[in-house]
């Protein structure tokens, strides 16, 4: 079955998106297998190497894919993983409120140093996506980026983020879903204020020492696989939204720790924390459902399904997974969205298929 693929809004809005890709396939009969469409999007590029692991019941398993097949010495490749980054900032609140530093349902303002003569959203909105804040605030940066074909958040400071909360008005109460970057970068300015550490520091200390997943980093450097997004991670203030690299080891060691729900803060990052009912009629044909939202987990409330996708300049990504029937997988594809086949769609189609045979 060749794949007609749809873009939606298209533009400026979608192209710095780090994850919630709006891109489906046109679906005018059956539901596509998940071997047609890797069929089609391991043909895309002649440099695609794809990655797919998946937790089944306790056994655990991955292939590494290029144009020529597997390839059966499986590789250990480096991705950029995108928006699944936000899934560990989201823990990291979760962690926070743990540790009673931190009231989900507090306004920003009481935790960041901002004009007091105005509203701001609450930590709840800003895990949902219902704050009202857009993608991504505009400024000279971004743009500047932008044009040069960078990574539209390199650059974006500390300083630059405070000031467009401070400058940019917010309606009081909780706002229709629009998936938003910049309130993941709002929350790493928040959890750098309660714990008095830089993101960066909380993030990778969090990683190694409690999550255990030992290559699992903020970037630093290019990777083998190259066409990287460039971020400095001690200031760039989107760093929480999308800069993290991982490989399919650690990202099934990951799952394997949501499935498990290994510690309270994981447990607790799971809970449905506002509906939202923002499943378009294509995507939810497809499994990738947003009924719901938790820390920044996107919630498939109709397969119970628990997931979060990922893309950058040159990469996209997907992790979901079924807690019932102990099913998870994991995609990483060099491939960027508009070069073909993004990851969330493999992923969603392979996910489904497995609950199918469970």
């Amino acid at each position: 079955m060749k794949l007609h693929r749809r873009f939606i809004k298209w533009g400026l809005a979608t192209i710095v998106l780090l994850s919630e890709f709006i891109t489906v396939p046109s679906i005018s009969q059956d539901l596509p297998s998940f071997d047609s469409v890797f069929e089609e999007a391991i043909n895309v590029s002649d440099d695609a190497i794809i990655t797919i692991g998946y937790i089944e019941k306790g056994q655990t398993d991955f292939q590494v894919y290029t144009k020529e097949g597997v390839d059966e010495s499986k590789p250990i490749h480096d991705y950029e993983v995108g928006s699944i980054t936000k899934t560990f900032t989201g823990t990291l609140v979760s962690r926070a409120v743990e540790d009673g530093l931190l009231n989900i349902d507090e306004s920003i303002g009481f935790y960041l140093n901002l004009p007091e003569d105005a509203d701001y959203p609450t930590i709840r909105q800003l895990l949902t996506h219902t704050s009202g804040y857009p993608t991504f605030i505009e400024n000279e940066v971004i743009i500047d980026n932008l044009t040069q074909g960078a990574n539209p958040y390199q650059g974006v400071g500390r300083e630059i983020m405070m000031n467009e909360i401070a400058e940019n008005s917010h309606k009081e109460g909780k706002q229709p879903y629009q998936y938003s970057n910049f309130n993941a970068g709002v929350l790493g300015l928040v959890l750098e204020s309660i714990y008095g550490e830089s993101y960066a520091v909380l993030l990778e200390n969090y990683i190694k020492e409690d999550l255990q997943l030992g290559t699992t980093h903020l970037f630093e450097e290019e990777t083998p696989l190259g066409n990287n997004w460039l971020w400095s991670k001690e200031t760039d203030a989107y760093v929480p939204a999308g800069a993290l690299i991982s490989n399919i080891e650690d990202m099934l060691s990951y799952l394997k720790l949501q499935l498990s729900e290994a510690n309270t803060e994981i447990r607790t990052s799971h809970d449905v924390l506002s509906e939202v009912n923002a499943t378009s009629s294509d995507n939810g044909e497809l499994g990738i459902r947003i009924d719901a939202v938790a820390y920044q987990w996107m919630l498939n409330q109709k397969e119970d399904i628990i997931w979060h996708d990922g893309g950058t300049g040159g990469y996209t990504s997907y992790i979901g997974f079924n807690k019932a029937e102990e099913v998870g997988v994991v995609v990483l594809s060099n491939v960027a969205m508009d070069q073909g086949i993004p990851a969330n769609l493999l992923g969603s189609l392979l996910l489904m298929e497995k609950l199918e045979k469970s």
